[in-house]
């Protein structure tokens, strides 16, 4: 009886029984796997470009007030390395003059959340002002955010700033845990407020902020 790799020969019958060996992928199945990982890449950059397209149109109408942005417009405007900056001025809690400037980062994006950094010049050289800050994604903007926010739309307003002129529509938001500001949202800048108004925190009776922040630049990386 004779006896290889899964064969036994012994008189006339010849038994297979197979071997275990493993079949290396072939360079067809490598580029074809390249290739849908290319198509998968071309479909999502498409996705976003449509995203943005298909966003509520109210510049045709001054008079009208709705949420100008969708999920999916905040999360393609605001792609990854997309840096802004804002003027700062007012007074703080205590009641004390404010000149500042601020900056914020969009350090990550995917499908879920936005990776934030952000800070104020004065404060740019503290650790904290490096430290990222993950927020899920809505028809609002990741940066100022607002802990369980309740949104009301207050009107249209047209904002001149230093990073342009901007058709904005004005939102009331007030946090759960006090936070309350009034921000201006830019209708074809989704994810960009041109304007901010920090009132403070609701639940300190003694607070007397009330901080404006006028957008000064929007950079975005190369396509």
């Amino acid at each position: 009886m004779l006896r290889c790799c899964g064969v036994i020969v012994t008189g006339l019958f010849v038994l297979s029984l197979g071997c275990d060996s493993k079949k290396e992928p072939s360079m067809s199945d490598a580029l074809a796997k390249s290739d849908k990982a290319e198509t998968d890449r071309k479909e999502a950059k498409d996705k976003e470009k449509a995203a943005i397209k298909t966003a509520p149109k109210l510049a045709d109408d001054p008079t009208k007030v709705a949420n100008p942005w969708t999920v999916d417009t905040v999360r393609a405007g605001l792609v990854m390395g997309t840096v802004v900056t804002y003027g700062v001025a007012g007074v703080d809690a205590k009641g004390k003059p404010v000149t500042d400037t601020y900056r914020a980062e969009i350090k990550g994006n995917n499908e879920h959340e936005s990776k934030v950094i952000q800070s104020l010049g004065s404060a740019s050289s503290a650790p904290q002002a490096k430290q990222v800050a993950s927020t899920t994604w809505s028809r609002m903007s990741p940066f100022f955010n607002v802990e369980k926010v309740t949104v009301k739309l207050t009107g249209r307003e047209v904002v001149e700033t230093p990073a342009g002129k901007f058709d904005c529509v004005v939102a009331d938001l007030q946090g759960f845990f006090g936070a309350h500001k009034t921000v201006w949202m830019a209708l074809e800048k989704p994810g960009i407020y041109a304007k901010v108004v920090d009132h403070g925190n609701t639940n300190g009776e003694d607070d007397q902020t009330e901080v404006t922040y006028t957008l000064a630049s929007i950079t975005t990386p190369p396509a």
